[in-house]
């Protein structure tokens, strides 16, 4: 039986702590589904850009350098500023702080969540409570740690994630230095030990 085996993690890291590159391994080496609760946005956001197709608008958006840089293309917003305006301004005041958790939750099967699944953009609270009510909060764990990147959120909409509704834990180790696999494995002793 694998150890991720009905298990929800959220990484919950600030800019440039290798939160892909982690959800990658988790799924290379344990089989589990990444997910990230930005895929809703982006297929939200996406029809409202001047992209030429869908992979140049993913490509603007996960391009370190392309994603803070303003485009026409993104209506003179930062490919990320852009999605920060549709989540914050758009999407939940008119369907609610939670959309993007209730979307995600809806989205996890019974086969997913055997195999583990793994969020790779955690930084609301409130996209975490319809993951909580449906898989039970034994089985949520939120991941915090920083990497090469920044330590903090600042110029960020998203933030450190504190509840007592699910595990929460916070990494002593930076996520920097050490391989991916190995940050992996750090990782996993924790949320066994949780």
């Amino acid at each position: 039986m694998s150890v991720m085996k009905n298990k929800i993690l959220l990484l919950n890291s600030p800019s440039g702590g290798g939160k892909d590159t982690l959800g990658f391994e988790f799924a290379k080496n344990l089989g589990c589904v990444t997910r990230a609760f930005k895929e809703s946005l982006y297929e939200i956001a996406y029809p409202m850009t001047k992209c030429n197709g869908y992979g140049s608008f993913l490509h603007h958006c996960t391009d370190r350098k392309l994603k803070e840089t303003p485009s026409d293309l993104f209506r003179g917003y930062s490919p990320r500023g852009f999605l920060i305006h549709v989540s914050e301004d758009i999407i939940k005041p008119a369907f609610g702080q939670d959309f993007f958790g209730v979307k995600s939750a809806e989205s996890i099967s019974e086969e997913d969540f055997e195999r583990g699944v793994v969020f790779t953009d955690g930084g609301f609270i409130e996209e975490v409570y319809p993951l909580i009510n449906k898989f039970g909060g034994d089985n949520v764990y939120i991941i915090q740690f920083c990497g090469q990147g920044k330590n903090s959120f600042e110029g960020d909409s998203r933030n450190w994630i504190d509840t007592d509704d699910c595990h929460v834990i916070k990494m002593e180790e930076r996520n920097e230095d050490i391989w991916p696999a190995l940050y992996m494995k750090l990782i996993l002793r924790e949320v066994v030990n949780t």
